[in-house]
């Protein structure tokens, strides 16, 4: 994810003028994404507790409940919050999702530094921001290699237009998109598949 001075960053958008619907229950049942969030100590942990209702809301919009849990499990994503990016982090990412071609991953990392001050600058409450933030590179590793769009949530470039929808929760992902998230997430508690972790950055301080 992007975030330069036009504000490319990594999720994006719904240029849609209304709110999108989420899906319900009765029409194709409710599945559960185990996500363990873990941070780096100089991250605050009370702005990473205010992010996690706002990704676990969009994913509620396609049918996928997000359980955060402290433990994680042989199905579990880590979303690791880090202060600053590794060095070889490209642009202003504010993310990134490793995986090698067609291997999914299970480990996304945040940069809490680009977050913080992508917000200030528009204004927006940094924890509204975190949670889109990860719900994005949560996105990357349950839909297909390259997955960037130029719709929806996954979009790789944000604009002022759109930062202003992330502040009304109208940024989701899109029907196509959902549908392919909601069939990974099913082979994941089906079959309890373990997401490869590829390393890719470390950090000694943490907290679970």
């Amino acid at each position: 994810m992007r975030n330069r001075h036009t504000w490319h960053a990594t999720g994006l958008m719904l240029a849609l003028a209304a709110a999108p619907q989420p899906v319900s229950a009765g029409d194709a049942g409710r599945l559960q994404l185990s996500v363990h969030v873990v941070a780096d100590a100089r991250v605050p942990r009370d702005v990473v507790e205010r992010a996690k209702p706002e990704t676990a809301r969009i994913y509620q919009h396609i049918g996928i409940d997000v359980v955060f849990v402290d433990e994680p499990s042989a199905d579990t994503i880590t979303v690791r919050v880090v202060e600053t990016p590794m060095k070889d982090a490209k642009g202003f990412a504010m993310g990134v999702s490793p995986r090698s071609g067609g291997q999914i991953g299970g480990l996304v990392y945040v940069f809490y530094s680009r977050v913080d001050s992508y917000a200030r600058q528009h204004a927006k409450p940094v924890p509204q921001v975190l949670g889109h933030v990860m719900a994005h590179e949560l996105g990357h590793l349950l839909l297909p290699y390259g997955s960037h769009a130029k719709s929806g949530i996954m979009t790789a470039a944000w604009d002022r237009k759109q930062i202003e929808q992330i502040g009304r929760g109208w940024l989701s992902f899109t029907k196509e998109q959902a549908e392919a998230i909601r069939a990974r997430t099913a082979a994941l508690r089906r079959n309890r598949v373990a997401p490869a972790v590829l390393p890719l950055y470390s950090t000694a301080a943490v907290w679970p």
